[in-house]
């Protein structure tokens, strides 16, 4: 198994791991997670599939580097809290992961999906309607060049510059 192929398959659930044993958005989780992907990426090698599911593994080291985190910077009450509120997760044979991180993926999902909605209130008047016409209402190109007067190709890259913009505006 190669570390770009874990990566690009669990990023999300690495995410959701770390925000959701932390309950709560704060600036430490892309450090945390960062934290994660190098232990993940030095370990690799070691997983071993007879053992268990790679989920549970990278559960355990995402969990573990949560609480690294945490004894390093902060007071040893919210330590404890963590731990106890987990111990039973990390210490089950096999998880559910997909129904325990259900609910945050689209909670996740919802609030991705506003910030785009309230970034792409920015764009100018033309950029916006076909922007909105495309994803919000699901329209194809042909059809958005044929309500706005339009040729594909203008509708095309309309919605590029649109989504570049957008783009930008977030970060």
């Amino acid at each position: 198994m190669e570390f770009n192929e874990v990566y690009s398959n669990y990023k999300d659930f690495v995410y959701n791991v770390v925000c959701k044993i932390l309950r709560y958005d704060t600036e430490e989780i892309e450090d945390i997670c960062q934290d994660v992907w190098i232990r993940i990426f030095r370990k690799l090698d070691q997983f071993d599939e007879s053992k268990g599911v790679i989920e549970g593994w990278l559960y355990r080291i995402t969990s573990n580097q949560v609480f690294k985190y945490f004894k390093k910077n902060k007071d040893c009450k919210e330590v404890n809290r963590l731990e106890s509120d987990f111990f039973d997760l990390l210490s089950s044979d096999r998880i559910n992961y997909s129904e325990a991180f259900k609910g945050e993926k689209e909670r996740l999902e919802k609030q991705k999906i506003e910030l785009i909605k309230k970034e792409s209130s920015k764009l100018g008047k033309g950029q916006k309607e076909i922007f909105n016409l495309y994803y919000f209402e699901g329209l194809k190109h042909e059809e958005i060049a044929e309500i706005k007067g339009l040729s594909c190709n203008t509708s095309k890259s309309q919605l590029m510059r649109a989504k570049a913009r957008i783009k930008e505006l977030i970060k």
